[in-house]
């Protein structure tokens, strides 16, 4: 199988998480939406995650939320992470959705996601969401297509192939190495 090192994007996941925590001062509490578990990159991104938060230096209480979330999430928690692009669509809709009332209430939430989609990324530019980590699809697809030309079985596949991963925020989201990968009309 070509993929990503989910593990790792879980992990980049949780060393932004606590880098924020540590230069804004945000109390340590993360709530993970553990929707899709029985997927192997979402269990995998989950690990990741949860390796690095209890193993951080700061004291971070981490929670889980399964099935169905709400608005009203976002008023208990500093950081919300979620482990694929459907969750990532769906929590930045709702932080959007009740946006004035919750900048009124100085509500801080801040999403952190994996997605390379229109509506994630369009989330992150309107700062919906704080920070993607998203894999290289295009290097997927070469890499799958050169292993099916090349006839190549799947323990060569597994030892050989490599899909990158990035990790983009509002700030670096209009860089070239984003660009190219996140704006697919350009």
């Amino acid at each position: 199988m070509i993929r990503s090192d989910d593990y790792a994007m879980g992990k980049a996941l949780g060393e932004a998480v606590l880098q924020d925590m540590e230069q804004t001062g945000t109390p340590g509490k993360v709530t993970i939406i553990t929707e899709n578990m029985e997927r192997d990159s979402v269990s995998l991104r989950y690990k990741g995650i949860k390796d690095t938060l209890e193993h951080a230096d700061q004291n971070v209480l981490i929670s889980s939320l399964s099935g169905d979330f709400s608005a009203g999430l976002f008023e208990q928690i500093p950081y919300l992470i979620t482990l694929d692009k459907s969750t990532t669509e769906r929590a930045a809709a709702l932080w959007k959705e009740g946006g004035q009332i919750r900048r009124k209430n100085g509500d801080i939430c801040k999403i952190y996601g994996v997605g390379n989609t229109a509506q994630t990324v369009n989330a992150l530019d309107n700062e919906d969401i704080s920070l993607l980590v998203y894999q290289n699809v295009f290097n997927m697809g070469y890499q799958g297509l050169t292993c099916l030309v090349k006839n190549k079985k799947k323990e060569w596949i597994e030892k050989n192939t490599s899909i990158r991963y990035r990790t983009v925020t509002k700030e670096s989201l209009y860089e070239d190495k984003n660009e190219r990968l996140l704006f697919s009309d350009i």
